[in-house]
């Protein structure tokens, strides 16, 4: 899902770039292929391979970015471990055994905890300056001269005061939802309790599909709620505002939050694992899908949206840029719901509440 709408956007940027580091982009419109200087071979197939190689490049460093900001990599391993674990012909036929039953049987949930801990801490710090840094360096320095090609908010830049804050705050909630993710995976290793299936054939496709479509609007909408309360003025003023200093976001404002609201929104992402009965495959998608848009969403940086549900990066931005407008991350559905969209015909700003502006009065 995330290489299509990544690619819309490398298509406009990376593969001419990386060949003479001058180009520019187009806002709107594909260049064609055969605009690029050709850095690949004389034919068109290697224009074409080269093309395609740098879009998913970029998309995959995206992606792992995305992944291991919190530390949800390490579901892919738990997703791995319960369909490849050995079976025992002793164990009951329902292998997420109760709490209560590892209390009477003095079974560790917990066990290696901290290792998988570590290791997701790690990693997450790993690609967030590694990656992160590269992301960064690619269009906020090297591309810094032509903002309104690609840049959201062209004339706006975070103070580097602001940039050094969001990098320290993004990585203290690294740090809490690497620790949180470690603990959740020894929880699922060591057979805690779980409304999560192994097997794609388990339920059958109906309800594979239609768990998944429920629980993609599930997380959508708590998202938005849970964002609206976080507007409501006393939490805004003592807790949001945190996230809101950075009027021009970065990817490093994603996880750039007051503590308490991480994990309110982190413990939203959870809930699925122990309420409802959906493939782990289609719940990781899920969450990966989340955090990549996410992600992106934050980025500032120019991005149409490919899936006809999905916003595209503007929508956001202008939460950023008008702040209690446009609450919503993966579908416009509820704000359009609550009227809650940002619209041209309104003022905002921050002293302005409850996400319907003011309206605009013509001089007679």
């Amino acid at each position: 899902m995330a290489a299509q709408t990544q690619a819309y956007y490398v298509s406009q940027t990376s593969a001419k770039q990386i060949s003479d580091g001058n180009a520019k982009l187009s806002s709107t419109k594909k260049p064609a292929l055969s605009s690029y200087p050709n850095i690949y071979g004389s034919t068109k197939i290697f224009s074409t391979l080269g093309y395609y190689l740098s879009v998913a490049l970029m998309t995959t460093a995206t992606a792992v970015f995305a992944a291991t900001m919190r530390g949800d990599w390490l579901m892919f391993f738990v997703h791995y471990w319960k369909q490849n674990e050995p079976s025992d012909p002793t164990e009951p036929a329902d292998r997420n055994a109760s709490l209560t039953s590892h209390i009477v049987n003095h079974v560790p949930l917990f066990q290696d905890a901290w290792m998988y801990s570590l290791a997701s801490v790690g990693v997450s710090y790993v690609t967030f300056f590694g990656i992160g840094g590269f992301l960064q360096c690619y269009f906020y320095i090297r591309q810094k001269q032509n903002p309104e090609d690609w840049k959201c908010q062209p004339t706006k830049w975070l103070s580097s005061k602001d940039e050094i804050s969001e990098i320290m705050l993004g990585s203290l909630n690294m740090t809490i939802g690497g620790t949180l993710s470690g603990f959740i995976t020894a929880y699922l290793i060591n057979g805690g309790s779980t409304t999560l299936y192994w097997s794609m054939h388990e339920m059958g496709l109906p309800w594979l599909i239609i768990s998944t479509v429920l629980t993609f609007i599930y997380l959508d909408a708590g998202a938005y709620y849970i964002h609206r309360a976080l507007h409501f003025p006393p939490i805004y003023k003592n807790i949001h505002k945190w996230h809101h200093k950075y009027t021009a976001p970065t990817a490093f404002s994603t996880t750039a939050l007051h503590p308490l609201e991480f994990l309110w929104l982190q413990g939203l992402m959870i809930t699925p694992i122990f309420f409802i009965k959906i493939y782990s495959g289609a719940y990781i998608g899920i969450v990966l899908y989340s955090y990549y848009y996410g992600m992106m969403d934050h980025s500032g940086i120019k991005m149409e949206a490919v899936w006809p549900w999905q916003p595209n990066t503007y929508f956001h931005d202008d939460h950023h840029k008008y702040f209690h407008v446009n609450f919503g991350f993966n579908m416009k559905l509820w704000d359009w719901l609550h009227d809650t969209l940002r619209k041209t015909t309104r003022t905002y700003g921050e002293d302005v509440f409850w996400g319907k502006g003011k309206e605009v009065h013509k001089q007679q």
